[in-house]
């Protein structure tokens, strides 16, 4: 009788820590600031998007992964990505 019970707790303690694995993916947290923003919390000054300063990454299969832009402050002369 004890080795069924100790065998039921162990199939209840995987079947319970499969399920915490297995569930819902992860998501990703939203940002909170525009690049700009970005830029002037760490360096501050006036930031400004360049031309053509934003470009998308995608992994091997296409999903997105996230966006890299350029920004330029013409008071320093600094770039900012």
């Amino acid at each position: 009788m004890r080795t069924f019970a100790r065998r039921l707790v162990i199939l209840g303690v995987s079947a319970a820590a499969v399920s915490a694995l297995a569930g819902s993916p992860a998501q990703a947290a939203t940002n909170p600031y525009t690049p700009a923003l970005a830029c002037n919390n760490d360096f501050g000054g006036n930031w400004a998007s360049t031309t053509d300063g934003h470009r998308t990454i995608n992994n091997l299969s296409g999903a997105k992964m996230g966006d890299v832009y350029l920004m330029y402050n013409s008071a320093t002369g600094d770039n900012c990505v």
